[in-house]
């Protein structure tokens, strides 16, 4: 699991660049980082599924960090860059820090 940790602070550090980028306009630079991040963060929630169905005495709530995930492709669909920076910020960054903290 410390593997799956390291991952989930990659793809947090990431998610940081990748606000800064768009708090800066740097908009198409932005989303090519975070396709790549999204990427990432797909396969962290498959593994963090496998995870808990292997240790039923660990439950962690993926629906939480998916909610955030739909934030951001709302925001994404409005084209509202700095919406997408803030949900990015505020709402999945947190969710991935619980979800690292839990396991």
């Amino acid at each position: 699991m410390k593997d799956l940790k390291k991952e989930i602070e990659t793809v947090i550090n990431d998610l940081d660049s990748i606000v800064e980028m768009f708090y800066q306009q740097k908009v198409q630079e932005a989303y090519s980082e975070l396709n790549t991040a999204l990427g990432k963060i797909m396969e962290i929630t498959e593994v963090v599924q496998n995870y808990t169905a292997q240790n039923s005495d660990k439950e962690i709530n993926m629906d939480i960090l998916l909610n955030a995930l739909k934030e951001t492709l709302s925001a994404m669909e409005e084209r509202d860059v700095v919406l997408v920076a803030d949900v990015l910020k505020y709402e999945v960054i947190e969710k991935l820090n619980d979800i690292a903290e839990q396991i």
